[in-house]
């Protein structure tokens, strides 16, 4: 009985875990050159109303 107890809530909190994690993506980026380690544009990444998300360039750093 025990276990069962355990099980569930391990499973409840787990996928209660993954609801706050849905709109951390929202905001600016800094996006980064592998090579060379600099940033290169600041993109802003936003939910449109069809609930899909996009990025958006706000801002070239370097050409």
């Amino acid at each position: 009985m025990k276990k069962v107890w355990f099980l569930t809530f391990a499973l409840l909190t787990s996928s209660l875990n993954g609801f706050s994690q849905i709109d951390k993506i929202l905001g600016k980026w800094k996006t980064i050159d592998d090579e060379e380690g600099i940033a290169m544009s600041i993109v802003n990444v936003y939910k449109g109303a069809n609930g899909k998300y996009y990025g958006r360039i706000e801002k070239l750093l370097k050409l």
